[in-house]
């Protein structure tokens, strides 16, 4: 048996601006955060104007602030570095600054390395001393001419690009980025934005579909993360005429179940609404019973779905939730061909591009799947029941980016309690205890991307929350594992 001692841990570095340690520019250091509630502060002094930058690496999902001296914050970040921790960039100039790091939701605990990088503006390689395009649609001077590709840079956190398009008659206008950098996207008129997109690009490049008039567009691209990425792009401009004068534009997906693109189980597929009462249909051919899962992703997608059999829509959705607009739909069905219908969201007015999930686990011959859905908050926690000699398995799915699955643990007595899942999906998982304070987290184990949790506890209610790896983008299937013994 295992045995947690639980001491009260020393703390490595001082947890007000007073007590900061000072550290060197282009340099590291290692810190931990013992205990919830945990705060560790650091100085930093810069001689003159440049570009500074302070993250993190590690398992420990940080947050982190850059304040001035008199203790105002100057800008702070979550996930904007590798995994869950923080990266900013700043252009400082000469003075004292102070990096302030604490555990994601002021609870999260463990080991990190605070990386500090400064480079003086116009000497050090790399850092530019000009921007390549204007900062505001009112300073751009070139037109950027349709069907070509133009290179850009993302010089520092919060810069942004724009470029300026000139559409001589209707017709369908597509703007994307390409390349390693985290952008995002907008497509605006003089005086209103048409449309938004962050990753619906390749990898984390954004893309935009619209349908539009004659006139005058703005590109303004900017980096993801809060803003915070920066780095290289190429911005891609293409327009296909038609839909004004009685010619359709250039359609990615059937309108009819005649047309519909056939797609594969556990595949993503990525289209476009490219105008007002636009239907994509895609058809599914499964060849035994089981749970089907169709999903759409999309940070600024408003979208609507059915699903149909040959007769008849057997199920249909708008949003996930108040704030996710993307729809999701989990049916158990029998062997046969299947066609979903993808529409735009406030009465099939909105064009936008969205990426569609389907996936499938074969079992239950029609009746219930071995495998359901889980409640997104600790209200519609799905509840499991301890037994005292043997571990509780329970299956579980994170269909969508950003899915969270939670369970509810109430443990009859002090003792041991261990959470791990299994599985080919890179899972992140928490503990929290009846508040809704979190005690415990983990991302990867020493042998695969599950995670594992192994907490001394008391007699109560607790909660898991299973999200995915990644930074929660991690999707699909895994078991979660729930043992107890007591002490």
């Amino acid at each position: 048996m295992r045995v947690i001692v639980e001491d009260e841990p020393t703390d490595d570095h001082g947890n007000t601006r007073g007590r900061a340690r000072q550290v060197s520019l282009n340099g590291t250091t290692r810190g931990v955060l013992e205990r919830s509630g945990d705060v560790d502060y650091f100085r930093v002094v810069v001689t003159r104007t440049g570009t500074l930058t302070v993250k993190t690496e590690g398992p420990t999902d940080t947050v982190g602030e850059l304040q001035r001296a008199n203790g105002t914050k100057l800008d702070d970040n979550d996930d904007g570095g590798t995994g869950s921790n923080f990266q900013i960039r700043q252009q400082v100039s000469a003075g004292t600054y102070y990096v302030r790091v604490s555990g994601y939701n002021g609870s999260a605990t463990g080991s990190y390395t605070l990386h500090v990088q400064f480079t003086p503006s116009g000497g050090g390689p790399g850092t530019p001393t000009t921007d390549d395009h204007p900062d505001r649609r009112e300073d751009v001077r070139r037109t950027t001419r349709l069907n070509t590709a133009t290179r850009g840079v993302l010089e520092r956190s919060r810069d942004v690009d724009y470029f300026r398009v000139e559409v001589t008659q209707t017709g369908q206008l597509r703007i994307a980025t390409s390349g390693s950098t985290d952008t995002d996207g907008n497509l605006q008129t003089s005086r209103t934005v048409l449309a938004g997109d962050d990753d619906a690009g390749e990898g984390a490049n954004f893309r935009i579909v619209r349908q539009v008039p004659r006139g005058t567009y703005y590109i303004a691209v900017f980096g993801g993360r809060g803003r915070t990425a920066t780095g290289a792009y190429t911005l891609h401009v293409s327009f296909t005429p038609g839909g004004g004068d009685g010619s359709p534009p250039s359609d990615d997906h059937g309108d009819r179940r005649e047309g519909a693109t056939r797609v594969g189980l556990g595949t993503a597929t990525r289209g476009a609404l490219e105008q007002r009462g636009d239907v994509d249909y895609f058809r599914i051919d499964i060849e035994r019973a089981g749970q089907l899962r169709i999903a759409t992703s999309g940070r600024s997608t408003d979208t609507a779905g059915n699903l149909q059999d040959a007769r008849r829509v057997l199920a249909q959705n708008d949003n996930v939730t108040r704030t996710d607009r993307n729809f999701r739909i989990v049916r158990q069905v029998p062997r046969g061909t299947y066609y979903v219908a993808v529409y735009g969201g406030n009465r099939r007015t909105a064009t936008v591009p969205y990426t569609l999930h389907v996936g499938f686990t074969p079992g239950g011959g029609g009746g219930p799947s071995d495998i359901r859905e889980h409640g997104d908050s600790r209200g519609q926690a799905t509840v499991v029941r301890l037994d005292a000699t043997l571990p509780v398995n329970v299956r579980g799915a994170l269909e969508r980016r950003g899915d969270r699955d939670y369970f509810r643990v109430i443990v009859p007595a002090t003792g041991e309690l261990r959470v791990a899942t299994s599985g080919t999906t890179d899972t992140f998982g928490y503990l929290g205890d009846a508040t809704g304070r979190w005690l415990s987290q983990n991302d990867d184990n020493r042998e695969n991307l599950n995670f594992r949790i192994v907490r001394r506890v008391s007699r109560g209610t607790y909660y898991v929350a299973v999200v995915g790896g990644e930074g929660r983008t991690a999707t699909g299937e895994y078991t979660l594992h729930v043992n107890f013994s007591r002490q």
